[in-house]
């Protein structure tokens, strides 16, 4: 509920900011209200933004050799430079394996997907095939 609060009072400061800049910078009273308008719609925009970034997926970028590679690299120049040990895993490998899972849960989903449209086509056709043979 707190949270709510803080975002209706920073909304309230906003709308207050944009009236006031607004009316004090433009005389013209069409565009006065269009950029009311687009200034009370904006931070509406950017939560929904937020909010829907962090409840979709994305798919994850391919695991390039050639990027691997070079963060091997700048971890080997990083280590000559600053010292200390490189890091282990290292980004690489992470990366390497992050996208073997994601290619794995797709795979996954992939085949439960396909599971049951299988079912549902078998089970269709059983249906039009017994009501096929009922007409003849």
């Amino acid at each position: 509920m707190l949270f709510l609060e803080l975002l209706g009072i920073a909304y309230l400061i906003v709308a207050i900011l944009t009236f006031s800049i607004i009316f004090s910078v433009i005389n013209n009273k069409v565009f006065r209200g269009l950029f009311v308008f687009l200034g009370l719609l904006m931070p509406v925009i950017f939560l929904y933004s937020a909010v829907r970034s962090l409840f979709s997926s994305k798919p994850m970028p391919r695991c390039n050799q050639e990027l691997v590679g070079i963060e091997d690299e700048i971890e080997a120049e990083r280590v000559r430079i600053f010292g200390g040990e490189k890091t282990a895993p290292s980004f690489g490998c992470r990366w390497e394996a992050a996208y073997n899972k994601y290619l794995e849960q797709l795979l996954e989903r992939a085949a439960t997907t396909s599971q049951k449209i299988a079912a549902t086509t078998s089970q269709k056709i059983a249906h039009y095939s017994a009501a096929a043979a009922g007409r003849i």
